[in-house]
């Protein structure tokens, strides 16, 4: 689906199992952890885990979190939060120029999905001087592939877009970030901080983008809020993959799960999707002139000839 060009060296991989499962989760499957959820004759980390084995631009594996131990991944103890954990990852591979950190609970990621983001991020890093690079994928991918699985969005200018689970960084960069990107993290769900960092009036444009006018927020827009708000250079990856932002987060999910990758583990093929170049773009919404409400009401009751509301004379 991408023509990019293979990474020449190999990127480590930090996978993100910290936390415990919601009860509602817990109870819905019997795991302490989602990334623990049996699925078909694995759990959910081992299916991510061979994907990411399986995508050729990817090294060798970290998992962050209480994980059963493994010939397949290296581990590091859960430090208790997403942040710290993240963290954790990128001093435990800082020498290396790129790593791709990834959630544990992905359960259709595949290494087609991971190859096509890794080789398009890092070109993209190389490119620009990004020092971080996440993926996007238009939502209406996601509802097509795995109808039923809710999706947070974004409208944007370009389209509605849902936020991947994968992630390209440079290890140095984060380190030397940590408390800003901390900041921002722990800002995340209160307006207020947020808009001590990003402005007023992004926060503004992005309640007005999802209410009123989807154009007043675009792609270089978000990247340029994002950059300032992590004190460094970000951009975003368009992918095409749905397989790399469907996660599961709700119980309810869990049935649904099992049903799609029953049929993936059969061999059977999901909804096709169109390529990305097909994809239809949001149109400009078309403005009428304002039209004077009393030049309309005089136009209406003048005559087809002379001047409106004025009568000619007789003889």
């Amino acid at each position: 689906m991408s023509d990019v060009i293979a990474v020449s060296a190999s990127v480590p991989v930090v996978v993100l199992a910290g936390g415990q499962a919601s009860v509602e989760m817990e109870a819905a499957t019997g795991a302490t952890s989602r990334a623990l959820i049996e699925f078909g004759d694995r759990p959910l980390l081992l299916r991510v885990v061979e994907a990411l084995m399986d995508s050729e631009p990817c090294g060798p594996i970290t998992v962050v979190g209480k994980m059963p131990p493994s010939d397949y991944y290296s581990r590091l103890p859960d430090k208790g939060d997403f942040v710290t954990n993240l963290f954790s990852g990128a001093i435990a591979n800082e020498d290396a120029p790129f790593i791709l950190i990834c959630t544990s609970d992905l359960p259709f990621l595949t290494a087609e999905a991971v190859t096509d983001f890794v080789n398009g991020a890092v070109e993209k890093a190389r490119q620009t001087g990004a020092s971080l690079i996440y993926p996007i994928v238009p939502v209406s991918r996601c509802y097509a592939r795995f109808p039923g699985m809710k999706r947070t969005a974004l409208k944007l200018k370009e389209d509605r877009f849902t936020g991947g689970n994968l992630m390209i960084a440079r290890p140095q960069f984060l380190i030397s970030q940590r408390e800003r990107i901390s900041d921002a993290y722990r800002a995340r769900k209160s307006p207020l901080r947020l808009a001590n960092i990003l402005g007023w009036d992004m926060l503004f444009r992005l309640f007005a983008s999802q209410t009123l006018a989807p154009r007043l927020l675009d792609l270089p827009m978000l990247e340029s809020r994002v950059s300032q708000l992590i004190n460094g250079p970000a951009r975003v990856f368009v992918s095409g993959f749905p397989e790399i932002a469907t996660d599961l987060d709700r119980p309810s999910e869990v049935e649904l799960v099992r049903n799609f990758l029953r049929r993936l583990d059969a061999g059977e093929e999901l909804a096709a999707l169109p390529e990305m170049d097909a994809l239809p773009v949001p149109a400009a919404p078309v403005r009428k002139k304002p039209v004077r409400k009393a030049a309309k009401k005089a136009a209406a009751k003048s005559p087809a000839k002379g001047k409106p509301g004025v009568r000619k004379r007789t003889p």
